[in-house]
């Protein structure tokens, strides 16, 4: 292969490692807003998170932003509505559910991002499906469904299971048409612009929640030690830095092998939650585990040239 189709070998190790990492940031936010989920309730979580993103970034973009300004203008509706799927039906929700969930499931349905966004593209975009692909999702549902129920079927029929667990996966959904709608984006915007608007977009979606969680059901954030934690975490780790090493692991490896690192954001959540929060990984988390981790497998494989070989390797 030609150097002008691969990436140096040096270069490939950093993106390895830098996806790893993104994994990881990505990981540890399900485990912190699960440890200070009394502290800081889920508006003010989302709304000071964004507020926090756009400070830390504005000072390497302000200027290019600046520039773009008109084209932000005439795209306004697009990105408010990516920065309410992100944080109003995104972040709220799931933060919402972890505070009845555990951080183990969070992290397993978080997993099932990849199925979701390859089901609304069939549905939206009408991206062809695969027979492998429709087996995937079954698989990737199952293992939703196993941890849900927590290893009981008969929870169905009877209602018991933790809403919590819905309400994250809800969060995740919305996660998902985030995905759905980013195609629509000009290519003009460069990733951190286009990041910067649609967080401005975000804290304006999110002045209406973080109003009603103050005005109607009367809860305040409090400006204390587990807040500044929280938001600043979630902004700094679970925001800026997870979408650039994101954006440069997808630049230099590509979406599918790429992708396939989502496969370690239940990994690192169980392991993060079994040490930090010591819950229980049961043997349903594992059965979940495997059948999500297939499902993911098999909804990203890429489709095998007719009469070829893979043309490149899996991911």
């Amino acid at each position: 292969m030609s150097g002008a189709t691969a990436a140096p070998r040096g270069g490939e190790l950093e993106a390895h490692l830098l996806m790893t990492a993104a994994m990881l940031f990505l990981a540890a936010s399900v485990v912190v807003g699960r440890v200070y989920h009394a502290e800081v309730p889920p508006a003010g979580m989302a709304f000071w998170r964004a507020v926090a993103a756009f400070a830390v970034l504005a000072p390497f973009v302000h200027r290019e932003l600046a520039a773009r300004l008109p084209l932000v203008r005439r795209h306004w509706k697009l990105l408010l509505a990516l920065g309410a799927a992100q944080t109003a039906f995104g972040q709220v929700p799931f933060f919402l559910g972890l505070h009845s969930t555990t951080a183990i499931n969070g992290g397993l349905i978080t997993a099932t991002q990849p199925v979701l966004i390859f089901v609304l593209a069939w549905i939206v975009l009408r991206d062809p499906m695969r027979p492998l692909q429709v087996l995937g999702l079954a698989l990737a549902s199952a293992g939703v469904l196993a941890v849900i129920v927590r290893g009981d079927p008969g929870a169905l029929w009877r209602l018991d299971f933790v809403v919590g667990d819905l309400l994250v996966q809800l969060g995740v959904l919305s996660w998902a048409v985030y995905f759905i709608l980013v195609k629509r984006a000009p290519d003009t915007l460069s990733p951190l612009v286009l990041f910067q608007a649609m967080t401005l977009g975000a804290i304006l979606a999110m002045v209406p929640c973080y109003a009603a969680e103050m005005l109607i059901w009367d809860i305040h954030t409090r400006f204390d030690a587990p807040t500044l934690v929280t938001v600043l975490y979630l902004a700094v780790f679970g925001s800026v830095l997870a979408l650039i090493f994101f954006t440069i692991g997808i630049r230099r490896l590509g979406p599918s092998r790429s992708g396939a690192y989502n496969y370690l954001i239940p990994v690192f959540t169980a392991l993060m939650a079994v040490a930090v929060l010591d819950e229980s990984l049961r043997p349903f988390h594992l059965v979940g585990l495997a059948l999500v981790s297939a499902g993911v497998y098999l909804v990203s494989r890429p489709a095998r040239p007719r009469g070829r070989g893979p043309s490149g390797p899996l991911p």
